[in-house]
């Protein structure tokens, strides 16, 4: 597997188990406590791609740019979170706060 492919993957992982596991538990579900959750399973995605390619010197293409391995983790992290925290925020009933 590549490693643009492994950064995905994790990235995946940790995305549906916050959306599909962790934050529709949380009564009652306000965005504060999203924002404050998702702070730290971004940190979580971002220490596990930084175990793996930190200072190894691998260079990820995104959208035929070379980039870190930070940028290329949190840039693929928001793309695959911003359609669950739409459809998270469409079906869940959320309240200020």
């Amino acid at each position: 597997m590549s490693p643009e492919w492994q950064i995905i993957v994790i990235n995946a992982v940790v995305c549906a188990v916050a959306y599909f596991g962790i934050y529709p538990t949380f009564k009652p579900i306000t965005w504060t406590k999203i924002l404050v959750s998702d702070a730290a399973v971004t940190c979580a995605a971002l220490g596990l791609a930084g175990m793996l390619f930190a200072g190894s010197g691998v260079r990820f293409t995104l959208i035929a740019v070379e980039t870190h391995w930070a940028v290329f983790s949190l840039a693929t992290f928001f793309a695959i979170e911003a359609p669950l925290v739409i459809w998270f925020a469409l079906t869940q009933d959320i309240e200020d706060g």
